[in-house]
């Protein structure tokens, strides 16, 4: 195997596996000096400044303040942190990859890899799975449940085997249950007992350091109770010292209630999903206590899969991470260039020389091709005009057609609107400009235009028959003229118009010579008795009836013999 190292980023220990090396845990807090490198984990003396807190900080913009003053970033001190890990695993390695939490926001991810610029990042989830399907092995396919414990929280990731471990939705955070909400519970256990047997009272201020002391002693104890039944724990508070022994039974008496919250919320999650695990596997600190295992098993009638060291699991996924990141790389860099003669195209069985490939565009390039495409070349106008004008002649001959039918039709309305001019045949012609594609509906149409057209089709009109309105001939060639024009039927009677309204009755009169050299004399017609004269034109008796009202009553009337 390769010279990979793992770091794991965790907010109560960081951890670093080597193939190897042993693998190295430590608190997640990091000591500065001003005479030496920075050490991580608890370190005694006051020569130095402690920083704590500062994983989950990240991506924090306000700094951490230390004792001194001094601000830091929180990022900043992630990647000091790592590279004093670095030299406890041995030193730099050939290939390296960090795990970050799983239930992380992209703020924080991003904010960590722009810290560590050269540093490969993997989420812990997809590194303990591959760990753990590395040794001892999951299924490879179905939904596996991956449970990691950690000290400020528990987070649950499903992922699908079949598709490489993929996550199926989101991490789920459930900080109910907690390797150090377990430290309080025994460290609560311990002071009541302590109380018990003497008068100390766990709440006074004396208490505050030995308090601190016997919290590092529970969490040694709980350790110890993952694989003893029963271990002494070393108590000194002020003035009472003794020695209590604790019990796996109380231990697992003081995390049932939590971790029964856990697993309902794990079936929560599996049913949100709608999916049913094929394993559960467990990572972490706290995935070492056989509680864990058993309840697990228990209510979801799956295997569960762990490790010895569970608080490396974490670390030594990203070690496989790094090797196979290596292995991929090594094998790009060693790969033939693609259309190199050692190798050919994933479309092709022959490589690639330099015959097969052409260059299309040239300056010069003025050669007929035999393309599919071949180059398209832009003609004038009347050129165009000229060698489409063979495909548009019967369209054309059609449009002189309908326009020589549209105009006769106006001629003969023209015709029987004006008597005087209906016998004189009216000739068309067709002009040389193409009418509209779509003829216009008939419509009387005013003269045609007073020019003298060149000879080339003439259509000769009759007026059509009295009292009925001519209709359109169909469009077709019109015949050559006759010798001699037939004869031209009568024109239709003028409109009949309506006469002005009828003035009062006027008696007829007419005028007598009595005496030669006078006058005559008029006097009433009466039918029967006298023939009556020839009809005058009606203008002029109109204008002279006002007149001949006022005439009978001057002169008296005479009758008139027969």
């Amino acid at each position: 195997m390769s010279d990979s190292l793992g770091l794991s980023i965790g907010a109560t220990n960081l951890a670093a596996a080597r193939e190897g090396h042993p693998a190295v845990i430590r608190a997640s807090t990091l000591t500065l000096f001003s005479h030496r490198p920075p050490e991580v984990g608890l370190c005694g003396g006051d020569s130095g400044i402690l920083l704590t807190g500062f994983v989950d900080r990240v991506g924090d913009p306000v700094p951490l303040v230390a004792s001194d003053r001094s601000t830091h970033r929180a990022e900043r001190l992630v990647a000091v942190a790592l590279d004093a890990m670095t030299y406890l695993a041995g030193g730099p390695a050939s290939t390296a990859a960090t795990t970050y939490p799983a239930h992380w926001r992209p703020q924080m991810v991003g904010a960590l890899r722009s810290a560590l610029a050269h540093k490969q990042l993997v989420s812990d989830a997809v590194a303990g799975l591959t760990a753990l399907q590395a040794d001892p092995g999951l299924p490879s396919n179905g939904v596996v449940a991956l449970c990691d414990f950690g000290g400020t929280g528990t987070s649950i990731t499903l992922a699908d085997a079949a598709a490489g471990f993929t996550p199926v939705g989101e991490t789920v955070r459930y900080a109910e249950f907690s390797g150090d909400q377990i430290d309080q519970a025994i460290l609560t256990h311990v002071m009541s007992g302590i109380a018990d047997a003497s008068d100390t009272d766990p709440s006074g201020t004396a208490m505050v350091g030995s308090l601190a002391r016997l919290r590092a002693e529970c969490r040694l104890a709980k350790e110890r109770l993952s694989s003893q039944t029963a271990t002494p724990l070393a108590a000194d508070v002020s003035g009472f010292r003794s020695d209590i022994r604790l019990t796996r039974g109380d231990l697992e008496n003081l995390m049932r209630g939590p971790l029964l919250g856990l697993v309902e919320v794990l079936r929560e999650t599996l049913q949100r999903n709608g999916v049913r695990p094929v394993a559960v596997a467990t990572m972490g600190g706290g995935a070492a206590i056989p509680l864990v295992t058993e309840l697990l098993s228990e209510h979801l009638r799956v295997p569960v899969v762990t490790t010895p060291a569970p608080e490396f699991t974490a670390a030594r996924g990203a070690a496989v991470v790094a090797a196979r990141g290596q292995i991929e790389e090594t094998a790009t860099a060693f790969a033939p260039a693609v259309g190199s003669p050692e190798t050919a195209l994933a479309w092709s069985e022959e490589p690639v020389t330099d015959a097969d490939i052409t260059e299309p565009y040239v300056d010069d390039y003025a050669e007929p091709t035999t393309d599919a495409r071949p180059d398209v070349v832009f003609a004038h106008e009347e050129a165009v005009e000229e060698e489409s004008a063979p495909s548009r002649r019967p369209l054309v001959l059609f449009s002189l057609a309908a326009l020589a039918a549209l105009l006769a039709a106006g001629a003969l309305i023209y015709t029987w609107r004006t008597p005087e001019t209906a016998t004189t045949p009216v000739e068309t012609s067709a002009p040389l400009a193409p009418p509209p594609a779509v003829a216009p509906p008939p419509a009387p149409a005013p003269a045609p235009p007073a020019y003298t057209p060149p000879p080339r089709q003439r259509v000769v009109t009759q007026a059509p028959a009295p009292r009925q309105r001519p209709a359109a001939p169909k469009p077709a060639p019109a015949p050559a003229p006759p010798a001699s024009p037939p004869p031209a039927a009568p024109p239709p009677p003028p409109p009949v118009q309506q006469p002005p309204p009828a003035p009062p009755p006027v008696i007829p009169t007419t005028e007598i010579p009595i005496i030669p050299g006078l006058p005559p004399v008029t006097v009433p017609v009466i039918p029967g008795l006298q023939p009556q004269q020839p009809a005058q034109e009606e203008q002029p008796q109109q204008e002279q009836q006002p007149q001949q009202q006022q005439q009978p009553q001057e002169i008296p009337q005479q009758e008139v013999g027969p």
